[in-house]
């Protein structure tokens, strides 16, 4: 959890920067404010999944002989967050299908968070990496 923090901190950045875009901006209103913060918390949601599933998967791949017997509950951890992950695309597809009174700026900045958070994230957990190497 300890490699997450760097994410999680620019998660909550986004989320302050875009607030206050949502809402200062002249295309923004009070009524994009509730849409960024749902597609935040769902993009939020579903960079977790990802990034739950992908450590699950390689923690299934890089199990040793001694540990076989946890392989069923790395099994359904990942099925567990794969589905999660399904889930969260599946509620982004209907959200934008179905919703016809989402302002553009809302959707822009709430799913702007499934490239701002991994981007910056990363670079700074890269940094954080490179430092103690």
């Amino acid at each position: 959890m300890d490699q997450l923090k760097p994410f999680f901190w620019c998660s909550v950045a986004w989320l302050a920067a875009g607030g206050i875009l949502s809402v200062a901006l002249p295309a923004g209103a009070l009524s994009a404010a509730p849409w960024f913060l749902a597609f935040w918390g769902l993009s939020v949601l579903d960079l977790l999944a990802l990034s739950r599933v992908v450590q699950s998967l390689l923690s299934l791949v890089a199990i040793e002989e001694k540990d076989l017997e946890k392989r069923p509950a790395l099994i359904i951890q990942s099925f567990y967050w794969g589905f999660l992950k399904i889930g969260c695309l599946g509620a982004f597809g209907i959200v934008l299908f179905f919703s016809t009174s989402i302002s553009k700026l809302s959707m822009f900045l709430g799913l702007g968070t499934l490239v701002i958070v991994p981007l910056f994230g990363g670079f700074l957990w890269s940094q954080r990496v490179l430092k103690h190497a």
